[in-house]
């Protein structure tokens, strides 16, 4: 049953109370209602609770109803306090036919509007505040009708359907939130990596400070000595002078040498000729003195350059 039947149904009980509110005081008692209202009597005073000195031939439960309302101090035995439980059992009766139309066919309209047709009823409206037993026996007569009503087949395929969308709602809810408890353990996990790749970047960073202080320290080191890398020139210079000395000596010396024997030679062969013929020998000896010299000066001149080169080289 949805809000809008509710409100329906709200809405005829509050016109039931307003057409028969005025039936309490309308009209004095009837005989039978009069009988009815002795006997609630006698049950209240306790004369005789059981009503065994009496012949009831009605259902004794609105005489015990009557006598309830007797005991109130301000109501007392009065004829409206011997018609109330008729009217509260007939204001109480038009929500239930609606529940009972409501079970039966299942429909919004038909359900309000029996209510309403009941509420504006002349023949309820007139023996609705009364001390009769009927309007008592009819509400207990509709209960036990809706109570053996079963829910209409296609009322109870309706209502099985919106049971059965509700738990698909439920349903989505609760998949919606494993979604968003993994979307939630996806985040953590991202962070972590995050974590991670700041802490191995950090690490890469302390790596590369302590390249730096490293190669700060070998600098400073070679700062703190510069001698021994000025030394070391001087003494590489000195090496290659000492060579170069040595190998102009040897080639320069070897050329001296040679021009000295070629000299020698032209020395012996210029005495020599002397000795056959005075002129030739004289010219002879010349010519083999320059030639002698011409070597002599050739090699010496050869052998520095050749030292001079190995020596650079």
């Amino acid at each position: 049953m949805n809000w809008r039947v509710k409100v329906g149904l709200w809405s005829a009980v509050g016109i039931t109370a307003v057409f028969r509110f005025h039936a309490l005081f309308a009209n004095t008692f009837h005989a039978d209602e009069a009988l009815f209202a002795t006997w609630a009597r006698f049950i209240a005073t306790w004369r005789d609770p059981l009503l065994l000195t009496q012949a009831v031939d009605k259902p004794p439960l609105l005489f015990y109803l009557q006598a309830l309302f007797y005991l109130y101090p301000v109501l007392g035995p009065t004829e409206i306090a011997a018609r109330l439980p008729n009217f509260i059992a007939s204001i109480l009766l038009v929500p239930l036919v609606g529940v009972w139309a409501w079970r039966l066919y299942g429909d919004e309209v038909t359900a309000v509007l029996a209510a309403l047709l009941l509420a504006l009823s002349p023949f309820a409206i007139q023996f609705s505040a009364t001390a009769f037993t009927d309007p008592l026996l009819t509400f207990w007569l509709v209960a036990a009708f809706v109570a053996a009503t079963k829910m209409a087949p296609h009322h109870r395929k309706t209502v099985q359907e919106q049971v059965g969308t509700t738990q698909e709602q439920v349903g989505t809810t609760q998949e919606q939130v494993g979604t968003t408890q993994e979307q939630v353990g996806t985040t953590q996990e991202q962070v972590g990596t995050t974590q991670e790749q700041v802490g191995t970047t950090q690490e890469q960073v302390g790596t590369a400070q302590e390249k730096i202080g490293t190669a700060r320290n070998g600098s400073g080191a070679s700062r703190n000595d510069p001698g021994a890398g000025r030394n070391d020139p001087g003494a590489s210079r000195n090496g290659s002078a000492g060579v170069s000395g040595r190998f102009l000596l040897q080639f320069s010396g070897g050329g001296q040498i040679s021009g000295v024997v070629v000299l020698a030679a032209a020395a012996g062969i210029g005495l020599a000729a002397r000795l056959a013929a005075a002129r030739v020998g004289a010219f002879c000896f010349g010519t083999a003195a320059g030639v002698g010299l011409a070597a002599g000066l050739g090699c010496g001149a050869g052998g520095r350059p050749r030292a001079l080169v190995g020596a650079d080289g």
